[in-house]
């Protein structure tokens, strides 16, 4: 009668430089029994390592082929003694595991039979275990600094051994020494940059013929020789998180082939978006060693250095400017917008000239093609820096990112991501911001070729912050990247557009977002969970919970109420302050109050008149748009509508009118009471188009300002006439509360 094997591998799967470790495994059943072990290592390039410790994972796949006789004669044939590439899987998680199989049969005594073993099991490897196929991916992961899980994907393990049963013995244990066919690269970076961070590491021979990652090749398990056949001289690491360089080595680990004797490589590494060479190294004559870790360090240093970086600022400085291509850039950050102080608002604006020590990335957001939001800025996060002649300084991703940044500079030295903190209301308080500026993140965009041409004055032809103009534009989330960004009266810095334009109720309420997803670097701001059907992590303004754990849409993180700032009878003075002090907070006014009605400042305080300028036109510190452009005056803004009108149709997207190769988003505003925005979508509302204009109503002293709207009535999209629109001016609507987007004139 045959005899079960339970075939029991005990494998410590240990790499560095430490000595082996047999542990006794339990014997089941009568049959053979094979312990493995991996072999002890030295770290090359260094003259001491760290130990490189990996275990298995519960699951773990081998391969695994015997032959009867102890010998390999006849290979494919079919024949019951034999196992050809069978799987075995790990029972336990450990360093120590359990492979077992009951299914084959090494029945009889003293008869040798041929073992071999691989890591990882590929049900393709083939009956031939002297040629399992072999790959090294040109492209590997690590999930961040330090970490080694990945490399078990990769790695390749190989034992051979010979099992016998002596007579008169039921049972045998047999020592298996596991082998790598493969080597790893540890490449350790340290900085002494503080905002540095690397993202990808890539490796490449000189040598063109060179064979560092396998498209084709295989192992002969008997030795461990690898043939190759076909692949590149080069291996790239991307770190899904990407890490924070210090004094404290970042470690990044690759699987590689061995050999390469007396080539030449270089190394690159990706950081702050930017792929720098850190240096070259020659392999040693005995070549890069089988089963070892190969360590490299390099210290990363200014890999800006040599860059030319586009002044901004040159043409004059503002609150917003626009960036078109990827790119190192800089503006002037030691001034208030524009400098410009009429005499209304010299007791508000103080003195224009600010002097920071440190900038960071206030907030982001990008485009999204579905509900899926993406987390990328079109500013590299870290790059942003302030210099000793008062430039805040940037770089780009080198795929452009569309979108808006908004950028903070503070009064103090040291002020980081991390180490900002805030009160129980998300408001930052141990750091004073002292400005802010829009960066404008729109491809290939020149706003004076495609200008808008109304009553001899000269318009962008879409709104202030968007990334497209919205021609053509379909889908529900197509048209809402041409809305642009919102603005409260008066104030400079923006809040986010609409995320999409949605089929369903409650549409009004832009698909129950506040906006346009928008995340921010600064860990104390982050709130999570902002939508009904969505955890959004990471951003700045999002819907705060109800005790049953529902969101709230009238009540928000991020905002705060007028009469907590200061008291109508207060100078614009206070209000303004805060504003700037506090450009991502919403400030709201539900109800009517002495000094300004639904108003975020007091307008018992006539310097409110003239925050954007008032009817002169007149440019100041806090107009919202790029330099050479300013916000335009009701006169201006009536002209423009009348444009539209007299040319405009409906768009196919039911949510805009394309007029004169031109097109004007339906646009809505945000609320006085909350951030949600109303009127973007036809659900039995008027659907509207607003820009705000520069001026305040006249006739009394409540706060309206003037906007410009094109209004479509309600479920137009459904009337025999769908493009039967009206045309108003409106002031009596749009509370200085409310936030509605901005269309630039030319100065």
């Amino acid at each position: 009668m045959k005899r079960k094997l339970f075939l029991i591998l005990t494998i410590a799967a240990m790499v560095g430089c430490q000595k082996n470790e047999i542990v006794e495994a339990p014997i089941e059943e009568s049959g053979v029994s094979i312990i493995g072990t991996l072999p002890q290592t030295k770290t090359t390039f260094t003259d001491e390592g760290d130990v490189l410790k990996t275990e298995w994972v519960k699951d773990d796949a081998l391969g695994f082929y015997w032959y009867k006789g102890g010998s390999i004669e006849g290979v494919g044939a079919e024949d019951v003694d034999k196992a050809l590439n069978d799987r075995l899987v790990a029972e336990s998680s450990g360093g120590s595991t359990t492979f077992k199989t009951s299914w084959y049969y090494m029945y009889q005594v003293g008869i040798d039979y041929l073992t071999y073993l691989y890591y990882p099991y590929n049900v393709n490897a083939g009956k031939n275990p002297l040629s399992v196929p072999l790959t090294v991916p040109s492209s590997q992961n690590q999930a961040g600094s330090d970490d080694i899980a990945h490399l078990a994907a990769t790695d390749f393990l190989y034992a051979t051994t010979m099992a016998n049963r002596p007579n008169g013995k039921a049972e045998q244990a047999v020592m298996v020494t596991f082998n790598h066919a493969l080597s790893v690269l540890n490449i350790a970076l340290t900085s002494a940059q503080s905002n540095y961070s690397v993202s990808d590491i890539r490796v490449r021979f000189e040598d063109e013929s060179e064979i560092f990652s396998v498209t084709e090749g295989s192992v002969n398990l008997s030795d461990g020789s690898l043939t190759l056949t076909s692949g590149t001289p080069e291996i790239s690491l991307h770190l899904n998180e990407a890490a924070k360089l210090s004094a404290t080595p970042v470690n990044a680990y690759m699987t590689i082939t061995p050999g390469h004797a007396g080539k030449t490589f270089s190394v690159y590494a990706t950081v702050n978006g930017i792929e720098t060479k850190l240096g070259s190294k020659k392999v040693p004559a005995s070549g890069l060693p089988v089963g070892v870790k190969a360590a490299l360090s390099f210290e990363v240093g200014d890999n800006t250095t040599g860059h030319e970086y586009t002044d901004l600022s040159a043409n004059g400085t503002a609150n917003c400017y626009l960036v078109t291509s990827p790119g190192f850039y800089k503006f002037k950050a030691d001034v208030k917008g524009n400098a410009v102080v009429p005499s209304q608002l010299e007791s508000v604006a103080g003195e224009t000239a600010i002097a920071p020590k440190s900038a960071l990335v206030l907030w982001y957001n990008t485009l999204q093609t579905s509900n899926n939001w993406v987390d990328e800025s079109p500013v590299y996060v870290s790059s942003v820096s302030l210099d000793s002649d008062g430039y805040i300084k940037f770089y780009t991703p080198d795929v452009f990112v569309p979108g808006n940044v908004v950028i903070a500079a503070f009064a103090e030295e040291g002020v980081t991501y991390d180490n900002i903190t805030a009160d129980e209301n998300k408001c930052i308080n141990n750091a004073t911001l002292l400005w802010s500026w829009n960066i404008w993140a729109a491809e290939g965009y020149d706003p004076a070729a495609t200008a808008v041409i109304s009553g001899g004055k000269t318009f962008m032809d879409r709104n202030l912050g968007a990334p497209i103009s919205g021609v053509g534009s379909t889908g529900d989330y197509e048209p809402a990247y041409a809305v642009g960004n919102y603005y409260q009266w008066g104030r400079k810095d923006p809040f986010p557009s609409i995320a999409d334009y949605c089929n369903y109720w409650p549409c009004q309420y832009a698909n129950q977002l506040i906006g346009t997803p928008t995340y921010t670097p600064i860990v104390a701001l982050r709130v999570h969970g902002q939508s009904a059907a969505k955890n959004v992590n990471n951003q700045v303004w999002g819907y705060k919970t109800k005790e049953d754990g529902s969101f709230n849409m009238d009540l928000s993180w991020h905002t705060i109420e007028r009469n907590s700032i200061g008291a109508p009878s207060s100078s614009n003075s206070v209000f303004s302050g805060y504003a700037v002090e506090h450009p991502y907070v919403y400030i709201l006014n539900p109800t009517f109050q002495d000094g300004g009605y639904y108003s975020w400042m007091t307008t018992n305080d006539q310097s409110y008149r003239a925050f954007w300028g008032g009817a002169d036109s007149n440019k100041t510190l806090f107009d919202p748009c790029p330099a050479g452009w300013r916000v335009c005056n009701k006169t201006e803004a009536e002209s423009f509508v009348q444009t539209v009108l007299n040319s405009a149709t409906l768009a196919s997207n039911l949510v805009g009118y394309d007029f004169d190769g031109h097109y004007l988003p339906m646009t809505g505003t945000r609320g006085n009471k909350n951030m949600r925005t109303t009127n973007v979508r036809s659900c039995g509302y008027e659907t509207k188009s607003y820009m705000w204009t520069s001026e305040i109503l006249t006739n009394h002293n409540y706060g309206y300002a003037h906007t410009a709207a094109m209004i479509a009535p309600a479920n137009y999209a459904d009337a025999d006439k769908p493009n039967a629109l009206k045309v108003t001016i409106e002031g009596q609507d749009r509370y200085l509360t409310q936030a509605c987007p901005v269309r630039c004139v030319k100065e």
